[in-house]
């Protein structure tokens, strides 16, 4: 055990808490960051003149797999800019963080330039000592191969969890909830019935025994005043997600949702898609509905004219167009009039029309009205191609390069003081000031950037590029030969959202006394407003 003089203040000490893959796997988030809350605050009260304050406390409840996952961290990260902060407090070396090389060799260079020091019940850590600073390198590293090394483990325990009818998911299902049962010397999780297994059992007995659609359903259940999983109505969606949920016939699956990276705009993404292919286990949870009844659940669901397979746009609107008034899609709709054969032109209209009050439009009002202001766009981009905005665009253009090549300035002064300091040229009562006086400086450099920026005029080669994306989305719009999902397309490619707003339809009333006359509906025009991704 290393002991070292510690002179600093409880407030000159940040304190960090994170659960790990090696704390005790029973226990919840909140039980460990509190064990080791206590842990900290006791040994700060050994060897400070008081526990660490409240407000220099961050307790990451989020489990990230990087920094920029991690709200706390990057709290504490931008805390420790301060001069006031000498130290942060942790359980462990591997708390600060999850083994991404990476993101360890950003938090080595932070606590470096920040002289911060960090502080373990068994050592202190002093980076600017060469000794430590490899010391505590090596623990980050291996942190990381421990961490792959207990991914691999924890993986193979949970498959054999899964296949023992163990439910492992944080989440319970709706209608169910997560205890613990003891089995032996051990306790497992599983699934128990919640008062809304009953909503469960209503909405299979509906669709199976009384042929209900999902939606009716839907509707059937928000009357009852029940609130859905997720959000505060019962969608299709909602419903066929009850009805797919293997759980409710007492088995448990492996291999549902499986981690794939993905690299888009040079950034890798994590995404969870679903698989066809996954193995199934009896579990130990007790059967919600009867078997027979959920496998006739299924056939239905194959059968259901709502489930396609084929997702191809058949509006060219499709993903674009959204209800003010309520936040839900819009949809494409074709109408038949009692008595006759032919459909009516197809219209758009709120997809949560049975609670939105917003009125519908023809498909031909919406395209006349979209492709209006494209061409609006188009000609107020060819306005500002004139010889002022060329002289504009040159002489911002200019502007830009002098502040970033003065950023750039400050930047590689900074780093030449680093190195003057860290080879031991420069004192640091004087690198101090010099590194106060330059932070200022680059603050107001950047700041100055970012100004001219915002203020500069596109350069007429950026108007020209947008003309063309602009035109090609309003040529494809309005020719006819060209395919739905092409037009889909090539809309998307320039317009981010299309906000729809429609006041319901009133009576039309009289300029006298009396409330109403007979006569028909008076329908207010219809409001876009398009939001452009160029």
């Amino acid at each position: 055990m290393y002991r070292t003089e510690i002179s600093f203040r409880p407030d000159e000490i940040v304190q960090y808490l994170r659960k790990s893959r090696t704390d005790d796997p029973y226990l919840s988030v909140e039980e460990v960051l509190s064990k080791h809350e206590t842990i900290l605050q006791e040994w700060a009260e050994r060897n400070l003149p008081g526990p660490v304050p409240e407000e220099n406390i961050f307790r990451e409840v989020v489990s990230g797999e990087t920094i920029k996952d991690r709200p706390e961290f990057l709290k504490l990260l931008r805390l420790i800019e301060s001069p006031d902060i000498k130290a942060i407090l942790v359980v462990e070396v591997q708390r600060l963080s999850r083994g991404d090389l990476e993101d360890a060799g950003r938090l080595m260079k932070i606590l470096r330039f920040t002289h911060t020091q960090v502080i373990t019940p068994h050592k202190i850590y002093d980076l600017e000592d060469e000794y430590d600073r490899d010391f505590f390198e090596r623990e980050l590293k291996r942190g990381n191969e421990f961490l792959e090394y207990t991914k691999k483990i924890l993986n193979r325990g949970r498959q054999l969890s899964v296949s023992q009818g163990i439910y492992i998911a944080s989440v319970a299902p709706y209608g169910m909830d997560k205890c613990w049962v003891q089995e032996g010397k051990r306790k497992c999780p599983t699934l128990k019935e919640n008062e809304k297994a009953d909503v469960v059992r209503l909405i299979f007995h509906k669709f199976v025994r009384e042929r209900v659609s999902p939606y009716a359903i839907g509707r059937y259940v928000d009357c009852m005043g029940e609130k859905p999983p997720k959000g505060e109505h019962w969608t299709y969606t909602a419903v066929q997600e009850i009805l797919k949920n293997i759980h409710y016939d007492q088995k448990v699956c492996w291999g549902r949702r499986s981690v794939e990276h993905k690299i888009v705009d040079g950034k890798v993404l994590e995404m969870r898609p679903r698989k066809k292919d996954f193995e199934v286990f009896d579990g130990k949870q007790p059967r919600v509905v009867d078997h027979e009844l959920f496998l006739e659940a299924q056939e239905l669901l194959k059968q259901t004219s709502r489930t396609r397979h084929d997702y191809t746009p058949v509006n060219p609107f499709a993903g674009l167009v959204f209800c003010r008034t309520c936040g839900y899609s819009m949809s494409f709709r074709f109408y038949r009039r009692k008595g006759q054969k032919d459909t009516c032109p197809p219209r758009m209209l709120c997809s949560n029309q049975i609670r939105c009050r917003s009125s519908s439009c023809s498909y031909s009002e919406l395209e006349e009205a979209v492709a209006g202001i494209l061409r609006q766009t188009i000609t107020e981009f060819q306005v500002q191609l004139n010889q002022e905005t060329f002289d504009a665009a040159r002489a911002s253009e200019t502007t830009l390069k002098t502040l970033e090549g003065r950023l750039h300035e400050l930047e590689q002064k900074e780093l030449r003081q680093w190195e003057k300091y860290a080879d031991g040229e420069m004192p640091k009562e004087i690198f101090d000031q010099l590194n106060e006086r330059l932070q200022a400086s680059k603050k107001a450099a950047r700041k100055a950037l970012e100004q001219a920026r915002a203020a500069a005029p596109k350069t007429p080669e950026q108007i020209r590029e947008k003309i063309a994306r602009l035109s090609d989305a309003l040529n494809a719009l309005e020719d006819d030969t060209v395919s739905v999902p092409l037009k889909n397309d090539y809309l998307k490619a320039v317009i981010k959202r299309i906000d729809y707003y429609r006041p319901a339809a009133v009576r039309k009333r009289s300029d006298s006394s009396e409330p109403k006359v007979r006569g028909g509906w008076y329908t207010p025009p219809f409001e876009l407003d398009v939001r452009l991704k160029i």
